[in-house]
């Protein structure tokens, strides 16, 4: 008998198949059978998979003679592996196939394939191996390149004499992805102001960005020649978003113009020797302000300090 409702329902039309099967049902009073979808993951991305469980009920849970269903998807948007399904209901199973939707079955021309699946029990007792609501089967469906959201949808094949249909469609949606408005924020490595000699070697300390993201440098030190250099430092992350730019500076001197390598110019610097002495006095006394003189001893009149002549001291009561 089982042999021969399974030819039915997958070679025969689906209108002769339900007249047969109703004429093996059992009279019940009018009742629903009762289908939805549980999807696993309800949002997914290109490449991502989400299982899909079919879920049977009828109203206050009545037992019948079985139910034939099919599963309607694009498969433009979805690829649903019939092959691997997976929790089957084995109960009266009759059989699960694929088929094309040449004949639109479901009122949707966007869904163009059906998961064909069909239960048969002549005894009116289906199912019993299985509370209500019971699950059916489950396969996994992937999204496919460009996939954009789609919706499954059911269309009755055969359902028991005297019950209604009830099907509640389902849909996968695409996951929208958070906007990433953040930019990178860079941080130099080393400081944003240096100071170096015509003829040094000038070794780059580069900067870092907070998200890891590669940090470009834009400009050049030519060591040269004097002068001041401008290095800018920026980075883009994976939204597209451009830090703001960090610029260090190197100033190139020569080291005639800078007699103590303090960083400041001997034309601008008070003190060219570093040695604690004014330029100023050293001069007015006759001491050497490109020297490196030590200031030993102070009074309220004089002054001595040594240099490379010995002890020098300057003022009153010398």
């Amino acid at each position: 008998m089982l042999d021969y409702f399974k030819k039915c329902l997958f070679r025969f039309t689906a209108k002769s198949c339900l007249i047969i099967f109703l004429l093996f049902s059992v009279f019940a009073s009018a009742q629903d059978q009762i289908v939805s979808l549980d999807i696993s993951n309800p949002e997914i991305l290109d490449g991502e998979s989400t299982t899909v469980t079919v879920i049977y009920t009828t109203t206050g849970e009545v037992l019948s003679t079985g139910l034939g269903i099919r599963l309607h998807f694009d498969s433009s948007e979805i690829s649903c592996d019939h092959t691997a399904v997976h929790n089957l209901l084995s109960e009266s199973n009759i059989g699960i196939q694929l088929s094309e939707d040449s004949d639109n079955f479901d009122g949707d021309t966007s869904t163009d394939k059906y998961i064909n699946a069909a239960w048969v029990n002549i005894d009116g007792a289906w199912p019993t191996s299985a509370p209500m609501p019971a699950s059916l089967y489950s396969l996994d469906c992937t999204a496919l390149e460009a996939f954009n959201g789609t919706t499954l949808k059911f269309s009755l094949n055969s359902g028991a004499s005297n019950f209604g249909f009830a099907a509640s469609d389902a849909t996968i949606n695409l996951r929208t992805l958070p906007v990433d408005t953040t930019p990178p924020v860079i941080t130099l490595s080393g400081p944003d102001n240096l100071v170096i000699y015509i003829g040094d070697n000038y070794v780059d300390a580069g900067a870092i960005a907070d998200g890891g993201e590669a940090v470009s440098v834009s400009g050049s030190v030519d060591t040269s020649t004097a002068g001041t250099y401008t290095l800018t430092y920026n980075a883009t992350d994976e939204a597209g978003n451009e830090a703001e730019p960090v610029v260090r500076t190197v100033m190139v001197i020569g080291i005639i113009d800078d007699n103590d390598r303090d960083g400041i110019p001997d034309s601008d610097d008070p003190d060219d020797d570093n040695d604690g002495v004014p330029d100023i006095i050293e001069a007015e006394t006759g001491r050497n302000p490109l020297g490196v003189d030590y200031s030993v001893g102070t009074g309220n009149k004089y002054s001595c300090a040594l240099d490379a002549n010995g002890v020098t001291c300057w003022g009153a009561n010398q």
